[in-house]
């Protein structure tokens, strides 16, 4: 059975701890026993707030420039994986570790759970799997209470079942390469956010087909909307040509070359030359191959980025899906700019 499954998923082991703001001297509460679930209900409920995140892509591995075994982080899951008895102490470890990362003033204080998960299905296959959790937003909940026909009603506060803040869960296998991870941050995008995979984790992608295909998308996105942007010789309308002919190449093949591709989609010599110049100075912090199986998954989801919107002014946005010949720019007597739009058909 391909993907990624939970249905037979066991919660194994269970510790809780309090992570603050270090930086705002909030506090680290370090719990010694593990944390105990009073129901089945309960564990039910809980498999489904730390699982129901993750999906069978984007998979990323532990990582450290110089060697795997000064990533902190890997070390730790390492250990619990090789011996269960450590589970505690070296979740300890990893809450002082979460902690002391916690260093930008919005980070918000909360929960740290580790979990050993037994059973995680993954192409057919049985893993055992840790979890690192943390719950950071609380909200209020309303209770209706029945006592022999009269109603009371009270509040409490906890954690939304759907609203996991961050998370990261770990395959165990590959260990000698940094594990299978998959990591979600529901603040990713914000500044603040990259603590946990860059600096808490210390994760970096995988090189397989989804990884290789969102990377070259996300890269080519931004260097056609900031580099070319800013060449005032290549037109807005000429940039958004270049999205859609990118994302058209990226639907209609099987496998990405990256020649073909600036030959049919880049085309012109000086975009060529501009974007290899871009692509040499991002290797090292980006990841993708020149030649690659095309991940249709990735697509669909860098599909959203790739909006061909012509924004003039507060006036008017024009979404330009085709034919860029169709659409012309001017300057008339008065010195206004317009587009000149050319169609077959009204709908």
């Amino acid at each position: 059975m391909q993907g990624l499954h939970f249905n037979d998923a066991h919660i194994h082991l269970l510790i809780t701890h309090h992570v603050g703001n270090k930086l705002k001297e909030g506090e680290l509460i370090l719990s010694d026993q593990l944390t105990t679930v009073d129901e089945e209900l309960t564990h039910t409920l809980l498999r489904s707030y730390f699982l129901d995140k993750f999906k069978p892509f984007g998979f990323q591995q532990f990582y450290h420039s110089s060697d795997l075994e000064l990533n902190e982080c890997y070390v730790m899951i390492k250990a619990i994986f090789e011996d269960q008895s450590k589970f505690i102490e070296n979740s300890k470890h990893l809450a002082g570790l979460l902690f002391d990362t916690s260093d930008h003033a919005n980070i918000k204080e909360g929960e740290m759970n580790l979990v050993y998960f037994n059973d995680i299905n993954y192409n057919g296959e049985l893993f055992d799997a840790l979890g690192i959790f943390k719950s950071e937003s609380i909200v209020p909940f309303i209770q209706m209470i029945e006592n022999q026909k009269q109603f009371s009603i009270h509040h409490d506060f906890g954690f939304d079942l759907k609203g996991l803040d961050k998370a990261c869960l770990i395959l165990n296998q590959f260990d000698d390469e940094g594990y299978s991870v998959l990591s979600f941050d529901r603040t990713n995008g914000n500044s603040e956010a990259q603590f946990w995979t860059d600096k808490f984790l210390k994760l970096a992608p995988l090189d397989d087909d989804y990884n290789n295909t969102r990377s070259f998308l996300e890269a080519t996105q931004q260097f056609v909307t900031q580099n070319l942007a800013a060449d005032h010789r290549v037109s807005k309308t000429d940039q958004i040509d270049l999205l859609g002919k990118t994302m058209d190449y990226f639907k209609s093949r099987d496998h990405f070359d990256k020649k073909e591709y600036t030959a049919e989609v880049l085309a012109k010599p000086e975009i060529i030359e501009s974007f290899e110049d871009y692509d040499a100075s991002i290797k090292s912090r980006a990841l993708y191959n020149d030649n690659f199986d095309i991940s249709d998954k990735a697509v669909k989801s860098q599909s959203k980025i790739y909006r061909s919107v012509l924004k003039l002014d507060k006036n008017f946005h024009v979404y330009i899906h085709g034919d860029r010949s169709k659409i012309l720019r001017g300057v008339d007597d008065d010195g206004r700019k317009f587009y000149k739009i050319y169609f077959d058909q009204e709908a």
